[in-house]
């Protein structure tokens, strides 16, 4: 596909898709199929043990293998999403994806974009009498009656990159952009969406798992909401990290702060984030459109754009 980079610099290859920052893939067409369905196969294997094991007696839900099954499952999108990139580019080289996902040098307005976006999932629910005084879902099978104090999930948000924040290599880090390539951002980040939350369905049948404990109806509800504030996060930034950072936040702030699993509260907040993201991209893209930049050819440069 021509896409006029010959005698260009490398940092001026790098295409933009709408307003899609930081395209690692440098306008080669990589494949949505391949990413998602080996992503599913590989995830639902490994989980697949754990629920048979369980099932059939071999194992308890604490046992070392089931535990490293569980958790290799849940990282598989980013190694996948690996594969896909190069698959698509021999060239392709493990530093430069890796570079891409931990390239911490964002503008501070970002930062606060990102902490912005995770005070929403806590706030909304806060206004509307929604956080639980009991401990979060999954912390009391595992012994944990009580909140956890704020300093121990402030620290423990790293911790949380192998436990949901490496998924953002996959899903924010090469499947939003792809579909924003071929559609509208809000339809492509609906799909992401359904996609991220379909993935997560064989954790109803793992006992001790927070999505066991949750409605999926619920949980289906929340993902849309927290996809428009991770593709709003993507699309500004071009950063896979923030998107990172935004996931392991939410993800261990729910330890100190935990939200009831109540329809209302997951409706008000996913409408709060979709309003949010709307505004803001629509926003950005004004802003962007006023400015004079140079002509791209092709149907790409406006593939993302929200109409």
């Amino acid at each position: 596909m021509a896409n006029g980079d010959e005698g260009q610099t490398p940092s001026e290859t790098k295409q933009s898709y709408g307003f899609i920052k930081d395209d690692i893939s440098n306008g080669k067409r990589v494949s949505i199929i391949y990413f998602t369905l080996g992503t599913f196969l590989l995830s639902y294997s490994l989980w697949a043990i754990v629920i048979l094991g369980q099932r059939l007696g071999w194992f308890a839900a604490d046992n070392p293998w089931a535990m490293l099954s569980y958790i290799l499952g849940g990282n598989i999108p980013p190694i996948v999403a690996y594969l896909t990139f190069k698959r698509a580019d021999p060239g392709f080289t493990l530093k430069k994806y890796l570079k891409n996902a931990f390239d911490f040098k964002q503008k501070p307005l970002y930062y606060g974009l990102t902490a912005l976006l995770v005070a929403v999932y806590f706030i909304v629910p806060a206004l509307m009498g929604g956080l639980s005084t009991e401990a979060a879902q999954g912390l009391e099978a595992r012994g944990v009656s009580d909140h956890i104090p704020l300093y121990l999930t402030l620290l423990g948000i790293p911790i949380f990159f192998f436990g949901g924040g490496s998924e953002e290599l996959g899903w924010r880090g090469l499947l939003q952009p792809e579909l924003e390539k071929r559609m509208h951002f809000i339809p492509a980040t609906i799909i992401t969406g359904t996609i991220w939350t379909l993935w997560h369905l064989p954790l109803w049948f793992i006992p001790s798992t927070g999505q066991s404990e949750i409605n999926f109806g619920f949980f289906f509800i929340m993902v849309m909401g927290l996809s428009f504030g991770l593709a709003t996060i993507r699309r500004l930034s071009g950063s896979v990290l923030l998107c990172v950072l935004f996931h392991c936040a939410v993800n261990s702030l729910n330890g100190t702060w935990p939200i009831k699993d109540e329809l209302p509260i997951k409706i008000v907040t996913t409408l709060v984030y979709i309003a949010l993201a709307v505004t803001i991209v629509y926003w950005q893209e004004k802003k962007k459109k006023a400015l004079p930049t140079p002509e791209l050819s092709g149907p790409a440069h406006n593939a993302g754009s929200l109409r």
